[in-house]
């Protein structure tokens, strides 16, 4: 049954694609940029309080259903590719990966909380892995100097719970290895999960934010901006 119930939440998501997309290099800050998928683009209201917050807009690339590698609209490491085109990128904002996994757990992740996810599942998890971890490093040697990447709450079907679970613990040892390898650069994490634990913030489809969702999301996101001293009122470099 919870199999079926993923029918109308894909559906859904796949006509969001038709308008949920923003590809905006008209921002008073143009050397922050933000990718990723629906959680950001399918409402557009987190990208509004954190404008609220910092006083400031952000250059935008996210578009509802992208996947980290490959799918059917364009992938988050396009959406990188088009944000390192476009100018100089200080701060990295990116949301990503539960669509490649989630999308995929149709067929390979689907599992009862508690279980071991399969080797399929596994592998499905280690691509995106590599996908971020390459991003990263691609970021890193043209200068980037800050990543800051928010990462999944638990969406209402609890066969998905566990492979969130793994996905996350190995974003937590990609971020403690790419510390060591990049100190120069403040690679950071945006967990919401124990601020969704209650599900109080999760749309009918079972997935996206309600609006009192995204300003959670969007309060939690500055916070760590302002925790860790990122894009704290310094403005972009002139040559930007």
């Amino acid at each position: 049954m919870l199999f079926k119930k993923w029918h109308l939440p894909l559906a859904l998501l796949a006509a969001s694609t038709l308008t949920a997309c923003k590809h905006n290099v008209d921002a008073s800050k143009p050397c922050v940029a933000m990718l990723g998928d629906s959680i950001f683009a399918l409402s557009g209201e987190e990208e509004e309080v954190l404008a609220e917050l910092s006083g400031e807009t952000y250059r935008t690339y996210y578009v509802a259903g992208a996947q980290m590698v490959g799918g059917f609209v364009k992938p988050i490491e396009k959406q990188f590719d088009d944000a390192m085109a476009d100018g100089y990128v200080r701060t990295l904002i990116l949301d990503g990966g539960g669509n490649d996994v989630l999308i995929s757990a149709n067929k390979t992740c689907s599992v009862s909380y508690g279980d071991d996810i399969s080797a399929e599942c596994n592998a499905v998890v280690d691509s995106v892995l590599e996908k971020i971890e390459e991003m990263v490093l691609v970021a890193a040697e043209a200068g980037v100097e800050n990543f800051v990447f928010q990462t999944y709450y638990y969406i209402k079907f609890a066969n998905l719970w566990q492979v969130t679970d793994v996905f996350l613990e190995g974003v937590d040892e990609l971020v403690e290895r790419l510390d060591a390898d990049l100190p120069d650069m403040k690679i950071v994490l945006v967990d919401p999960r124990d601020a969704f634990l209650d599900q109080p913030y999760i749309k009918f489809d079972g997935i996206h934010p309600t609006s009192a969702g995204s300003d959670v999301l969007g309060n939690l996101l500055w916070d760590t901006m302002v925790e860790n001293d990122i894009e704290q009122g310094n403005d972009c470099p002139a040559e930007s």
